[in-house]
């Protein structure tokens, strides 16, 4: 007769594995996964790029990638996806191949590679989706069309949902947003552009309930002759006026591939390490709040574990602000909400009360500024 401690004890196994690999070369510094995202358009995917053109040793391996790219349902394929799970850090491959380079890369090859530098242990996720606008495909209200911000909205919380369930603590620091072209081409839209952008972060940062999600911005560069270029480059510094720990890249000095819209391979390479150099000088970080007595984040593991059915878990917050802290099975579905409210900076305590939920392990999550870890639990009746 088997015993169900005996499967538990498999599955922490095998969870504790997935860390394992998942936290290979983390730079001897916090095991704390640096989370960024690209989302935008075709110069965030970029087919024009040549993976034969990388420069021997760039590509660091030890970096994970989760992607989803193509284009638009109405036009397309998404062409590029890493299968919904997370991979190393390589060049991709377009499939089905549409055109241009079936061997391409994007901007996170030299940016994840500056950001390894700086924070240790780092991941990417790019969703970016080619000829896409921000007037209609990624308005975050869009209930026909492509909704491409709800298909970037699922596969980014597929991604955390994967790190979630295999017990790895994160943080997502930073969005990076390369787009504009589309708009650029189309009077309304390039005229709306300042107000579309400024409801996308906006509601990016609600939706992921990370209220100061640094954004940078890739501006168009003055290549482009798209007939409102103008206007949109304009709207994209300006928003970075408007709204607290946004910023924008000027790509003015970067090189085309010669179709006046997209970067060539040294350009995308460079245009990278910007974006991470832009980040990383306006010193964008969880700064603690000394006075608090409690200098970083963390969720500590709760107690008892196994549990039936109470245990206790806590926290600290070395600044104050909205903090969540949710349970969710190993499906990923939600099963009760403990914390959902403003804290001051300090050292908390909930109690978890699992008498109506079955044996099995759970996984609890907190949600603080843009700091985000997980834990699993084992409920044994």
């Amino acid at each position: 007769m088997a015993y169900p401690g005996k499967y538990i004890f498999i599955l922490l196994i095998v969870l504790s594995a997935c860390l394992t690999a998942f936290a290979v070369g983390n730079n001897n510094k916090a095991d704390t996964v640096s989370i960024f995202i690209i989302a935008g358009q075709s110069n965030a995917i970029n087919i024009h790029t040549k993976a034969s053109e990388l420069p021997a040793g760039i590509v660091d391996t030890t970096i994970k990638l989760y992607y989803h790219c193509g284009v638009p349902p109405d036009s397309g394929p998404y062409f590029a996806t890493s299968g919904n799970k997370w991979v190393n850090m390589n060049f991709q491959i377009q499939n089905p191949y549409l055109g241009a380079n079936d061997s391409f890369f994007g901007p996170e090859i030299s940016m994840s590679n500056k950001f390894k530098a700086q924070y240790g242990n780092t991941a990417i996720i790019k969703c970016a989706y080619g000829g896409s606008d921000l007037a209609v495909d990624w308005n975050p209200n869009a209930s026909t069309g492509n909704k491409t911000y709800s298909v970037m909205k699922g596969q980014v919380n597929n991604a955390l949902h994967l790190l979630d369930s295999a017990g790895i603590q994160y943080v997502v620091r930073g969005f990076i947003w390369i787009q504009g072209e589309a708009d650029a081409a189309n009077n309304a839209y390039s005229s709306a552009y300042y107000g579309n952008l400024k409801h996308f972060i906006n509601s990016v940062r609600h939706d992921f309930n990370i209220p100061k999600l640094p954004f940078i911005i890739s501006r168009l560069p003055s290549f482009q002759i798209t007939p409102y270029l103008n206007r949109v480059r304009q709207a994209q510094v300006s928003i970075c006026d408007s709204l607290a720990n946004t910023y924008w890249l000027d790509t003015d000095n970067l090189i085309n591939c010669g179709d006046n819209v997209h970067f060539n391979s040294a350009s995308v390479l460079k245009l990278g390490a910007r974006l991470a150099e832009l980040f990383i000088s306006n010193n964008i970080n969880n700064v603690s709040d000394e006075e608090s007595g409690v200098t970083d984040y963390l969720l500590s593991a709760n107690y008892p574990n196994p549990f039936n059915p109470n245990t206790t878990i806590s926290y600290q917050l070395p600044k104050s602000g909205q903090v969540t802290i949710k349970v969710y099975d190993v499906l990923g579905n939600e099963v009760k909400t403990l914390v959902n409210g403003y804290k001051p900076a300090g050292q908390y305590s909930v109690n978890f009360d699992a008498a109506k939920l079955s044996s099995g392990v759970y996984i609890y999550r907190i949600t603080a500024g843009s700091y985000t870890s997980a834990k699993k639990m084992t409920l044994i009746k």
